[in-house]
């Protein structure tokens, strides 16, 4: 029996009853050995993870926090000039260049409200399409200066909310030529194709905005079972197919790098030789001193901390700070931290 982990272990036991049951009268002790196996096997098999959720070496993550420097998807605005949506500084190479992620779309895609094409939250890419339609968009990394396609070993791409809204309207987003994938135990997503070349993930539930996220690093159990996070290897560009199936009003398409999905840690991004060594998308575990104009901040309190790296502040950065206990400020003081790296 090919098991899921979500698949619990009476279920698993009471499905396959009819290879446990024997005479005691007739059985032999070859009959027993092998029906005890095969019990064996099924509680074994009940806790053991999907084929899909095993491990894989880290991989480069993409980071959004640069924002974009241009949108014009589909030759649908809001700019001007190329057709496409150009997310800046997404990841360097070795030599410290800056990659910028360049997406397109071939001339049948229906923009929506263009003006939310871009990134959301510092997290998360976006673009928004009509309902009732589908689109082939091609991510291609491209050299900040040259514009010429730069290979990436390996990278995670994720995308989030795959539901259904009040109308009616499905999400659904095909993967094609990728090495791996990532979802939920509980996943909400209908799983077709199952192959390198097409994967589909389809919504089954219906959503509201209340239950998008927000992080890409804590997501609820919820927004887990609403997302799926793949693999490439050895990538210059990649295409997904977003679709949605009936009407209603506009929807996103929300999607990042690395999720919470993946169990390694965060990825290292690499900083470009302009960047802060410090900016980071994921957590990062740092020693801190805190001041506040001239005092010390030993007794502030709160729960959300900016971390500075001389003038600016780290992209999307959370520090733990480290100094006898837990450290905190108010939402509303500011303070400035001097950062040192974590022993």
């Amino acid at each position: 029996l090919k098991t899921h982990a979500s698949l619990p272990l009476i279920p698993a036991v009471l499905l396959n009853y009819h290879t446990l049951r024997f005479s005691w009268r007739s059985i032999t002790y070859l009959e027993m050995a092998v029906k005890l196996l095969t019990l064996a096997m099924l509680v074994v098999g009940s806790f053991a993870s999907p084929p899909n959720d095993s491990t894989v070496p880290p991989a480069e993550d993409l980071c959004f926090s640069s924002g974009v420097i241009h949108s014009n998807l589909g030759g649908s605005g809001p700019d001007d000039g190329d057709y496409s949506l150009v997310i800046a500084n997404v990841t360097t190479t070795e030599a410290g260049r800056a990659v910028n992620l360049r997406i397109t779309s071939p001339p049948s895609y229906l923009g929506g409200n263009v003006e939310k094409n871009g990134v959301k939250r510092r997290n998360f890419g976006v673009i928004n399409m009509q309902t009732n339609s589908s689109t082939d968009f091609r991510f291609t990394f491209v050299d900040a200066e040259t514009g010429e396609p730069v290979e990436i070993n390996r990278f995670y791409f994720t995308v989030y909310d795959l539901d259904i809204d009040l109308s009616g309207a499905t999400e659904s987003v095909t993967f094609h030529n990728h090495a791996k994938y990532w979802v939920a135990s509980n996943t909400e997503l209908n799983i077709t194709g199952e192959s390198p070349d097409n994967t589909t993930f389809t919504a089954t539930q219906v959503g509201a905005g209340v239950d998008n996220p927000t992080t890409r690093v804590l997501l609820t159990e919820e927004q887990k079972a609403r997302a799926v996070t793949v693999l490439y290897e050895h990538r210059s560009k990649f295409v997904i197919t977003y679709a949605i199936s009936g009407s209603g009003k506009p929807r996103n398409l929300l999607f990042s790098g690395w999720s919470s999905l993946v169990d390694h840690a965060v990825p290292k991004k690499r900083p470009t030789k302009e960047a802060s060594p410090c900016i980071s998308c994921g957590p990062v575990s740092v020693h801190v001193t805190i001041s506040c104009g001239d005092g010390s901040c030993a007794n502030a309190t709160g729960d959300n901390v900016t971390v500075m790296c001389g003038d600016s502040p780290c992209a999307n950065a959370t520090a733990v700070v480290r100094r006898g206990s837990l450290l905190r400020r108010s939402r509303r003081q500011r303070a400035s931290h001097l950062l040192r790296p974590a022993a």
